[in-house]
């Protein structure tokens, strides 16, 4: 580490360049974008990570996205605590602290009027005073004791700190004064360092009564003016036309300012990279040492007034507070931009080579090479100018570049114009007998003396050509559009490779030898690795990061370029989670490590990077709990919280980084073995949990970087008395009780049914003995009977067949509960035809079916509609002797009932009654009342609804013209 803070020292020490192009970007918050006060007066960090602005009306904190303003009393000094909690000095004896957005206020044991500075040592607090003689003290706070402290310079020419009673000065001699002094904090986060001046830096302790000091770097400084800690565990001092490095395991260093930078009054290391100098004269610079020059901040911001306070956070951004113009923010960098020499800095780069051990880079205004820390260019023959496409090396030492205007071979710090007509030419390639060859409509070309003719080879269609590689077998690997082609040289044959699964539509963008048989393919659908012998090829899916180029370091680091900008990727193939956000916005061409950086040529220019970065841009975000509340009361954390199952909880937490603040992702899980979960709210509402322990783990992440470290709170939700043991033994016992209610309802449901089953069973039999009246087969056999003797066998025949069908349809309808309407059909006509045989037509029937009716699916409940249609035959019509009519009509009765109408013209049911009577019989209500037996069953039983009206027929004039019987037979759902 201490050899590249060296060199680069060295370097600067050495060499002051020109001022160079940087690509800076950088935010602005006035009180029009939500700044409450646009007079900044100071700037710190919290050890959480929100920063803290003092301005004219008070403190103000930002975590990045919203600003939260309090009135405070007006504070001479912030400063940063190691702690969470902010100590902030004010100037009326009180010492307030900020933590969580909330103030606290303590009573110091001793007055702090005018107090300057604050630090923190060991969780207490040290004030640097200065009174209105401009002496300065030093005081100690430790717990309710105050310690003040003045310095002095001793007759050895050190530096004393001598204890002074309380309300009193020591007294002095004549030619002795309190020494002035400044407090910065150790880079170490330790121990304080106080700077006197000439008198150097000294590291300090306070024990008891006294404070210890300690040399800080080993040297005496002379003419310092502030004094600021930087990273490394180092502190940067400024004095006259310098600045200087002190650390405590290495001699200071020392480099001075350019002559244009007045006496710095601060300088803020943001990082290795980027140092910030504010000069006298209100001036601020960068210095970058990846591009060697110093940038006016002031001039590219367009500062015009007193700057306030300069500082760096935690992710190396830099803010700046402009009197009365509000803040700055200049966004951390890992890019520097290279204006190679041109006032253009945003020249089109289009290809990157290292030759004769400098690097070369090809671009739209020319060819430019880096000699030492200086670009120049290289000038063409008659000083034309060209856009050169790509460059290569010839065998024999030469570099070739193909431009817009032909192409021209550079040798000996001569450029020659080699192949003026091949124009636009790349990529081409550079092969080992000296070839310079490129692909054109099907043909690979290649020209070996800039006067020869070409050779050509054909290669097929190949579409646009990316990439060449020749490997050390003299094979011309050819990446293009539609694929990877393999072009053998020896045999001139060529053929295309297929990779995994294949494809047509996988495009290679870039090829690079890794290793003897070995090759990297940057394509469409990832990176992948190509073992080869002579025989054999092995494709190795290295990685899905899609790419366009590809630079490995030695070691098997791969860097690589895509659409979402610069990425790292282990040799592993495991991508690195770190993504380069300052790449996006570029269109990336090629890619080339060279020394110590990585250079990108873009379409902005040139841009590099350190390979061994040691500032990260993609920081994990600060996170925190920030407040927690349970059904709208807050709670402490820290602690397990014991909640109720209905109990609402809201976990509020903050992540702090300010590059990408309102880009956050965060996600979270509720018990270790759960998967995480992601949102990008800031707070997380839960209720109605199930009860359990819970570790409710946080975490956050910039876009592209990696997830912070998880922030936890375990909390533990009680169950319901429902699921409570207790609970659960009285809940058995009811069951128990309602097992046993069950048992005993099914057991008596089961009687029930099985005495409705065995009433059923009755019912058919007296059905069937009803059906099997034996008036009714009398009438029939003596019919038939009549038939015989008068020697009319046809008919006689077929009354006998139409009983032997009726018979068989009395038993089937018998044992079954419902029939087909088929089946039903034809037992009502065998049943009205004999009984029509039997009265020698004292009636006319018709049997109907309406509405689309499918008789073979309807089915209708047996022994229910027969009885009916035997009454109005034997009880209407036939007492009418003559001119009977019957209808039996069958229709739909809502959407899946069914309706059956038995009307007749027989003599009614008054006559019907009178005449029952007279003969003493009453079969008729027998019937009906087992009809209506057997409906009740069928709805116990199978859920059947029947419903009989009969409806008494009249005419004009009130007389009895017939009945009419409507059957409605409906189903259960």
């Amino acid at each position: 580490m201490w050899k590249i803070v060296v060199s680069v020292i060295l370097f600067i020490g050495t060499f002051i360049p020109s001022i160079e192009g940087q690509s800076i970007r950088y935010k602005r918050w006035t009180v029009d974008a939500g700044l409450p006060s646009s007079n900044v007066l100071s700037i710190t960090q919290q050890g959480a990570g929100y920063l803290y602005f003092e301005t004219a009306d008070g403190i103000i904190r930002f975590d990045g996205v919203d600003f939260q303003e309090s009135k405070w009393d007006r504070i001479d000094e912030m400063t940063m605590s190691d702690t969470d909690v902010l100590p902030i000095c004010s100037n009326n004896g009180f010492l307030y602290h900020a933590a969580k957005g909330k103030i606290g206020k303590t009573t110091l044991p001793c007055p702090t009027h005018d107090a300057r500075t604050i630090e923190s040592q060991n969780n207490g607090w040290i004030l640097h005073h200065v009174n209105g003689l401009g002496e300065s003290e030093l005081l100690s706070i430790s717990g309710s004791e105050c310690h003040k402290f003045m310095f002095f310079k001793n007759e050895k020419g050190e530096v004393d700190a001598r204890l002074v009673p309380s309300g009193k000065l020591p007294t002095l001699p004549q030619e002795e004064e309190p020494l002035p002094f400044q407090i910065t904090k150790s880079s170490n986060g330790q121990n304080p360092i106080i700077h006197f001046g000439d008198l150097g830096l000294f590291s300090f302790i306070f024990e008891s009564d006294k404070i210890n000091l300690t040399p800080f770097g080993g040297r005496r400084g002379s003419g310092f003016s502030t004094a600021i800690a930087g990273k490394n565990e180092m502190v940067w001092v400024t004095g006259e036309n310098r600045i200087e490095i002190h650390a405590e395991v290495m001699k200071p260093m020392v480099y001075y300012l350019p002559k244009r930078l007045k006496e710095a009054d601060k300088i803020v290391p943001a990082s290795k990279n980027r140092i910030f100098i504010l000069d006298q004269t209100g001036t601020i610079y960068l210095y970058d040492p990846r591009t060697f020059g110093f940038l006016d901040i002031t001039e590219t911001l367009h500062l015009s007034n007193r700057i306030n306070d300069i500082f760096a956070d935690h992710e190396g951004n830099i803010w700046i507070a402009e009197k009365g113009e509000g803040l700055y923010c200049i966004y951390h960098s890992q890019f520097g931009s290279h204006a190679l020499g041109l006032e253009d800095s945003g020249v089109e780069v289009n290809r990157l080579l290292q030759y004769e051990n400098k690097l070369w880079a090809a671009t739209s205004k020319g060819v430019f090479v880096l000699n030492g820390y200086d670009w120049s260019m290289v000038s063409l023959p008659g000083n034309i100018n060209a856009e050169v496409f790509d460059m290569g090396i010839h065998p024999d030492g030469r570099l070739f570049f193909s431009t817009d205007k032909g192409v021209f071979n550079f040798n000996n710090n001569k450029v020659e114009n080699c192949f003026q007509d091949e124009k636009n030419i790349h990529p081409f390639l550079m092969d080992e007998e000296g070839y310079f060859n490129f692909y054109r409509q099907g043909f690979l070309y290649g020209y070996l003396h800039c006067d020869a003719d070409p050779r050509v080879w054909p290669l097929a269609d190949v579409g646009n050509v990316n990439a060449f590689l020749q490997d050390e077998l003299h094979r011309v690997w050819v990446g293009t559009d539609k694929g990877l082609y393999l072009f053998d040289t020896e045999h001139i044959s060529g053929k295309r490779m297929t990779i995994g699964s294949d494809s047509t539509h996988l495009k290679i963008h870039d090829i690079i030898q890794i290793e003897e048989h070995k090759i990297a393919l940057a394509t469409s659908r990832g990176i992948w690795m190509v073992s080869s012998n002579l025989s054999a090829y092995e494709f190795e899916d290295a990685s899905q990061e899609s790419c366009h180029a590809l630079y490995v370091e030695k070691g098997g680091i791969y860097w690589g370029v895509n659409e979402s900008g610069l990425f790292k990727m282990s040799k592993e193939g495991e991508a690195w989670s770190t993504r380069f956000q300052d790449a996006k916005g570029y269109e990336i061409n090629d890619i080339l490590g060279f020394g110590n950086n990585i250079w990108l040529a873009t379409n902005k220019g040139l841009v590099s990077l350190e390979k061994r970065f040691s500032f990260d841009v993609s920081l994990p975000p600060l996170l925190q709990y920030e407040r927690i509340f349970v059904n709208g009361k807050e709670r402490e954390g820290g602690h397990v919280l014991k909640l109720d199952y209905d109990d609402q909880m809201e976990f509020r937490y903050s992540a702090i980084a300010y590059q990408n603040a309102r880009d956050l992702v965060f996600r979270y899980k509720l018990k270790p073995n759960d998967k995480w979960r992601k949102t990008k709210n800031r707070s997380l509402v839960f209720s109605n949990m199930s009860a359990g322990d819970y570790l409710l783990d946080v975490q956050a992440k910039t876009p592209g970087g990696d997830w912070s470290d998880s922030i936890r709170q375990a909390f533990v939700i009680t169950p319901p008395f429902w699921q409570t043991y207790w609970f659960y033994g009285l809940l058995v016992g009811l069951l128990g009780l309602l097992v046993y209610w069950s048992v005993k309802t099914i057991q008596r449901r089961e009687r029930k049914r099985n005495e409705i089953n065995r009433r059923f069973a009755e019912l058919e039999l007296s059905a069937l003995q009803s059906q099997m009246d034996p008036h009714f087969l009398f009438n029939i056999l003596n019919a038939i009977q009549h038939s015989i003797l008068t020697k009319d066998n046809a008919r006689a025949n077929e009354s006998l067949n139409r009983f032997a069908k009726l018979m068989r349809l009395f038993l089937t309808s018998s044992k079954q509960e419902e029939m087909t309407l088929a089946e039903e059909v034809e037992l009502l006509d065998q049943y009205c035809a004999l009984n029509q045989y039997c009265y020698e037509g004292d009636f006319e029937y018709n049997i109907e079916i309406k509405d689309g009716l499918d008789k073979e699916e309807e089915t209708v409940p047996g022994m229910i509609i027969q009885p009916h249609v035997e009454n109005a035959i034997r009880h209407g019509l036939i007492p009418r002797k003559g001119d009977g009519k019957l209808e039996v009509i069958f229709s739909r009765k809502g959407k899946q009932g069914l309706r059956c109408i038995v009307k007749d013209n027989g003599v009614g049911r008054e006559e019907s009654e009178r005449l029952k009577r007279m003969s003493n019989r009453d079969r008729s209500s027998f019937g009906m009342q087992l009809t209506q037996d057997r409906a009740d069953a069928l709805r116990q039983l199978y859920g059947v609804h029947i419903e009989i009206r009969i409806n008494d027929l009249k005419g004009d004039g009130e007389e009895s013209i017939g009945t009419e019987v409507v059957i409605d037979i409906e189903r259960e759902d």
